[in-house]
């Protein structure tokens, strides 16, 4: 007579619906009937809900900013970009869709740091969130400055202002060579 093998197939059980990063205490009894064993117990913490992964800034200029950052669960319904400046003046707060892995921040302040948060957001809860910072660049001067007109008594001046789109108005200063008290105009575009 052959002795054949019998898998015995472990019982198991998904629960569901727990909180994240949260202890639980569990217990498995053996029922026969009504009666109950003693219980096997364990204790055990779930895990945290997955920050956005890979944070990254780039088409740094002098009034915004690029922020990436990988997406890798379908589960995230919305990412929450949160920035401050510094200096605490320029802060501010956007939802982006789960599925978007970037953000522009604009408008910002030139030559300035901003510290970046992004977090997840899930049915479950929040995720903690990835942080970073980087610092603005300089607005850029005009280009190809030239002198137009010139006379006796006046000089006009002309520059392409491409260089930085979201400038409006120009700062003129002109002063006697080698004296120091100069004189300024503003004008718009």
């Amino acid at each position: 007579m052959e002795l054949k093998a019998v898998k015995v197939v472990e019982p198991e059980v998904l629960l569901g619906d727990l909180s994240p990063s949260t202890e639980y205490s569990l217990a498995v009894y053996a029922m026969y009937g009504e009666d109950a064993s003693d219980p096997a117990s364990i204790q055990e913490t779930t895990l945290a809900l997955s920050p956005p992964p890979r944070l990254s800034f780039s088409d740094i200029s002098h009034g915004s900013v690029r922020v990436n950052w990988e997406v890798t669960s379908r589960a995230v319904k919305t990412h929450q970009v949160t920035y401050m400046s510094s200096r605490g003046s320029n802060t501010g707060e956007l939802e982006v869709p789960g599925n978007v892995s970037s953000a522009v921040l604009m408008p910002l302040s030139s030559l300035t740091k901003y510290f970046v948060s992004v977090t997840s957001i899930y049915n479950e809860g929040t995720s903690f969130p990835v942080t970073g910072n980087f610092t603005t660049l300089k607005v850029p001067p005009p280009s190809h400055l030239k002198v137009t007109e010139l006379s006796g008594s006046e000089i006009r001046l002309e520059w392409e202002a491409i260089a930085a789109s979201d400038v409006v108005v120009y700062q003129i200063k002109w002063n006697v060579l080698g004296e120091g008290r100069s004189q300024e105009v503003r004008r718009g575009i």
